[in-house]
C-alpha cells in the first residue's frame, strides 16, 4: 500500500498548522470532496442541524428509554425530552461541528478519499489542547453548513461562547460508567 502524503498532492491545500505541528489539507476546491466523504458529510450535517451529535443522541435517547423501562423514572424521560426540545432554540452542538470538520479537513498522512476515525481521534485529541485549532475548525465547520453559512457573525461568536455551557447542560444527563 503506498503511503499517503497530502503535502505532495496537487488538488489539497494546506489550510492550518497546529500548536504541535500537525498539518490539516483540505480540497483547493470543497466540490472536489469524494462520493465517501461527501455521504459521511451530507449525515453530519444533518446531525448539525439537529443541535446534537449522533453520539449524544444516541446516548441520551437510551437514558430516557431506560427511565421509561428499565428504572420507571418518568421524571428523568421527561426531562431529558423538555432538554431536547430546548436544543431546538440551540444553534448547533460544538461536536457535531467537529465531526463535520473532522470530514473536509484532512491530516498529512490521512486518505482524503474516506472517512477515517483512526485521523478523527488524532484531530479530537488536537482539538482538546490546542484552543486555537479548535476555534477554527469550529468556525470553518459553521461555514460548511447549510444552516449557518448565512448566519450573522455576531450569533456565531454567541454560539462559540455559550457552546461549553451547552455541552455541560447535555452532559448532566449521559451515564457515566
Amino acid at each position: 500500500m503506498e503511503k499517503i502524503n497530502n503535502a505532495k498532492n496537487p488538488n489539497l491545500i494546506e489550510v492550518y498548522k497546529s500548536a504541535n505541528g500537525t498539518k490539516f489539507y483540505a480540497h483547493s476546491n470543497l466540490l472536489d470532496i469524494s462520493p465517501a466523504r461527501g455521504v459521511a458529510a451530507s449525515r453530519a450535517d444533518r446531525f448539525v442541524s439537529l443541535r446534537l451529535s449522533q453520539n449524544n443522541m444516541e446516548k441520551i435517547l437510551d437514558t430516557a428509554i431506560d427511565g421509561i423501562n428499565k428504572e420507571q423514572n418518568l421524571t428523568q424521560a421527561i426531562a431529558i425530552l423538555h432538554e431536547l426540545k430546548q436544543r431546538c432554540h440551540y444553534l448547533t452542538e460544538e461536536s457535531s461541528l467537529l465531526d463535520l470538520a473532522n470530514i473536509y479537513y484532512f491530516l498529512e498522512d490521512e486518505d482524503p478519499r474516506f472517512p477515517s476515525e483512526h485521523h478523527d481521534k488524532i484531530k479530537r485529541e488536537i482539538y482538546q489542547s490546542d484552543f486555537e485549532a479548535k476555534g477554527f475548525f469550529l468556525q470553518m465547520s459553521l461555514q460548511l453548513t447549510k444552516q449557518f453559512s448565512s448566519t450573522p457573525e455576531e450569533d456565531l461568536l454567541k454560539f462559540l461562547a455559550e457552546s461549553k455551557d451547552l455541552a455541560e447542560n447535555i452532559y448532566r444527563f449521559i451515564p457515566r460508567q
